[in-house]
């Protein structure tokens, strides 16, 4: 998330591979308060071995 943050140019985006939904649910919280609402997250996608996050700046 800090990588994504210092890295990413305004209207940029990053993938996250995550365990499960509850875990999308904590980056959510954690990259609103942590960046100052910079990092958003914008898509979760439900697998079958796990989920995929999709976070904008």
């Amino acid at each position: 998330m800090d990588l994504m943050d210092r890295h990413l140019h305004d209207g940029g985006a990053g993938l996250l591979q995550l365990g499960n939904l509850a875990q999308a649910e904590t980056i959510a919280a954690y990259a609103a308060e942590q960046t100052g609402g910079r990092l958003t997250l914008v898509e979760t996608r439900e697998f079958e071995r796990g989920v995929l996050a999709r976070l904008t700046r």
